[in-house]
């Protein structure tokens, strides 16, 4: 179609050990002006397994990688 706008917005995110991380895809639907427009996949590479949990964030997904 002609002339239609799509206001939506991926955002990719990798992830090695990131300290931070949570608080970065919180502030991303803080600051969106329309953040049910906004999508976040994160692949999320760990060594000690401990990953955050996004389940709060409907349009987040996330692919969780233990390495040694």
């Amino acid at each position: 179609m002609v002339g239609m706008i799509n206001e939506d917005i991926f955002i990719a995110i990798p992830s090695f050990k990131e300290e931070d991380l949570l608080n970065t895809v919180k502030s991303i639907y803080e600051n969106a002006e329309k953040p049910d427009n906004v999508y976040v996949g994160i692949c999320n590479q760990r060594t000690d397994g401990n990953f955050e949990d996004f389940s709060s964030f409907p349009n987040v997904r996330t692919a969780n990688l233990t390495t040694p």
